[in-house]
């Protein structure tokens, strides 16, 4: 038993003692003039908030999305557990009695599909609106019920006299102890309206987790969501109070319509940010008809989006007069220098002679590639490709060797394999391997050899050596090493 549960048998215990005090008549009196004051401030309540949401000014100050309004109040003070709801999501404690039908109806209403809100600001439009129907219930309770209290003054003067029995005092204690109950449930009402604030946090958990809070809190919410909303499954009376905060449902037309306007007014920003050719504005034209081709196409406010957004991608990839003119520079500069590159390799003529200093197939092999070069850079759509491409081949074009870089490559491999079969050769003697390592070493060698054969230039010649010569050494460090599985048994 918490705090909450104390305050609520407390106020309970109060109005039953009155009750004893007073009898049965009075306290008859005093419930059914409450109950009637509060029937009629309801009745009275619902009329009043709607036209007062009809206003304008009441409108911005209640739903509004200024920073003096009710709804931003309570939507800027969301922590993440309310600001992160969604579709079947839950809350704790006497907040999420009284939220969670909120969003049960939101979802049954299309969610933020249909009203292109989110749940969190579903939420704080509920509130807002909650908050100026308790305070104007307060005002208008205040009023009803001074009329109520001279009803109720004049009542006890025609019947109630003589002295109060104790079957009245008993019977007036029961009705004193509802009075209170109807009491709580006013009070817990009331204080829906400060929940959401970090202040109320302690409050709102504790509220939620006593015995008699919790009981207090869970029927009371699902009387008050029945009287305002109509119960858990109707819908109406929540579309109604959204209508009259100015928030309709959208379809799905209108978020088409709102995102071809978005995207054609994008390409009229974009014109007027920045020249374009008349190739340009073509392409901007062409990327705004597919854009609505794909939005009208689309089946949900996913789908629009999604489709909106591609279609400005394609809006922003269309070059200006500018980036066209810087593209055509880049990709001229980088010809020329790929044209220069083959010159400097293979001269002027673009036919082989026994004078080059190339063999023919190298000599035609620098030719193709300069020519495949020219055709992906006339390919490119950017400046980055232009130079990647320009890089790609001109690494391409100095790999290829000259015939006497042809020569030094074949005599450094024919060099390197000698080196190796001796290496390898005087590994075995030198540490009378038995057959299992000499097979290792053997093995060793033919892989590396096969290597050397393969490497493109004399710097991966001497490599694939020195790796061979570490392999070959790793073999014999293993076969001195019994314990490592490799123990030498040839004396």
């Amino acid at each position: 038993m918490n705090y909450v549960d104390i305050a609520i048998i407390a106020i309970i215990a109060f109005f039953a003692l009155i009750g004893l005090w007073k009898g049965f008549g009075k306290t008859l009196i005093k419930i059914i003039c409450f109950a009637a004051a509060l029937l009629v401030t309801g009745l009275i309540a619902r009329y009043v908030v709607n036209a007062l949401l009809g206003a304008e000014f009441v409108r911005s100050l209640v739903s509004g999305s200024g920073n003096i309004s009710l709804y931003s109040l309570y939507y800027n003070s969301f922590g993440e557990n309310i600001l992160s709801v969604g579709a079947g999501s839950k809350l704790d404690g006497a907040l999420g009695l009284f939220i969670n039908p909120m969003i049960d109806r939101f979802t049954a209403l299309g969610g933020p599909e249909a009203y292109n809100i989110t749940y969190a600001q579903f939420i704080a439009i509920n509130l807002a609106i909650n908050t100026l129907a308790v305070v104007l219930s307060i005002i208008l309770y205040i009023v009803v019920r001074l009329v109520f209290a001279l009803v109720a003054w004049l009542l006890k003067k025609i019947f109630l006299h003589g002295q109060v029995r104790a079957w009245s005092r008993f019977v007036g204690f029961l009705f004193g102890a509802v009075r209170g109950a109807a009491v709580v449930m006013v009070l817990l009402i009331a204080s829906t309206v400060i929940y959401p604030f970090g202040f109320a946090a302690n409050y709102t958990d504790t509220a939620g987790s006593g015995i008699i809070g919790k009981f207090a809190c869970e029927y009371t919410y699902k009387a008050y969501d029945v009287i305002v909303y109509g119960g858990a499954d109707n819908t109406e009376k929540t579309e109604a109070l959204l209508s009259a905060a100015g928030i309709n449902k959208v379809t799905l037309e209108e978020i088409r319509t709102e995102a071809i306007n978005s995207l054609t007014a994008y390409r009229t920003e974009k014109e007027a940010a920045a020249e374009y050719t008349e190739a340009g504005k073509t392409n901007l034209d062409v990327c705004v008809e597919n854009g609505k081709a794909a939005i009208n196409a689309a089946n949900n406010r996913d789908e629009v989006n999604s489709a909106l957004e591609a279609a400005k991608k394609n809006i922003d990839a269309v070059y200006t007069k500018a980036q066209e003119e810087e593209l055509a520079a880049a990709k001229t500069e980088k010809k020329a220098a790929l044209e220069q590159l083959k010159k400097d390799k293979i001269g002027e003529a673009d036919k082989w002679t026994v004078a080059s200093a190339y063999s023919e197939d190298n000599f035609n092999q620098i030719v193709a590639l300069g020519n495949a070069g020219y055709i992906e850079i006339d390919k490119a759509t950017t400046v980055e490709q232009v130079n990647s491409i320009y890089d790609s081949y001109a690494a391409k074009i100095n790999a290829v060797l000259t015939v006497n870089q042809e020569n030094a490559l074949a005599n450094k491999k024919a060099a390197c394999v000698t080196e190796l079969n001796e290496f390898a050769d005087n590994a075995i003697k030198d540490n009378a391997l038995d057959a299992a390592n000499i097979e290792k070493v053997n093995a060793a060698k033919t892989a590396a050899t096969d290597a050397i054969n393969a490497a493109a230039s004399e710097d991966g010649v001497q490599t694939e050596l020195d790796k061979a010569k570490a392999a070959i050494n790793a073999i014999i460090d293993a076969a001195k090493t019994p314990d490592a599985g490799g123990e030498n048994t040839g004396a």
